[in-house]
């Protein structure tokens, strides 16, 4: 069950992913944008833009991916160590210093 749900995710990333680089011919919202978008420095312009949201949504992704792989090895780890305790099933009687 657990590496259907990871395949599935992985197909999800790739789709997310196809449909992100899928260049489209870009046109503009104005009839004065759309009259640079015709010349080869307009053409320069919108590839610089495109580049510049890459970069610009790079920083979250890594952020977010960072925080991801933090969490589930500190979990892994928790799990391999205490595995009743993260489980909830702790033994009450117990003192402080026995944990």
């Amino acid at each position: 069950m657990r590496s259907l749900a990871r395949s599935g995710w992985f197909a999800l990333a790739l789709l997310f992913a196809a449909v992100l680089t899928s260049g489209g011919e870009v046109e503009g919202q104005c009839s004065m944008c759309r009259t640079l978008l015709a010349t080869p420095e307009g053409q320069r312009m919108a590839g610089a833009l495109r580049s510049a949201i890459w970069v610009l949504l790079a920083a979250p992704f890594g952020v977010f991916a960072v925080i991801a792989v933090a969490a589930i090895r500190s979990r892994k780890r928790l799990d391999r160590t205490e595995p009743d305790a993260i489980r909830g099933r702790h033994d009450h009687r117990r003192s402080v210093q026995d944990y």
